[in-house]
């Protein structure tokens, strides 16, 4: 079995690209944190140009919104591919 470390670096990439593929522009960092059987995902330097206009237009909730159902979209697959690469058995995806 990988070591944590190496697990985490992997899924840090992971989310980098899956993000860059579905929003168009990734985060500048992926910091991930695995204690099994909990992983914690925090990303930095993450706003798309649209959300950047919908921001200054003072637009939160439209941002939160949008990012849900895309989340929402996108649960399935990052519950089965972080099974491949962690191994564990991903109940629920929650984002902020």
């Amino acid at each position: 079995m990988k070591n944590e470390k190496s697990l985490e670096s992997e899924i840090s990439g992971f989310f980098a690209t899956l993000l860059r593929q579905n929003f168009g522009k990734g985060p500048t960092s992926v910091y991930v944190t695995l204690t099994r059987p909990f992983l914690a995902v925090h990303f930095r330097g993450f706003i798309a140009p649209l959300e950047r206009i919908l921001l200054d237009k003072d637009e939160n909730k439209r941002i939160v919104e949008t990012r849900d159902l895309l989340m929402d979209d996108l649960a399935t697959d990052i519950r089965l591919n972080l099974n491949k690469l962690t191994g564990l058995d991903i109940d629920t995806v929650y984002a902020d």
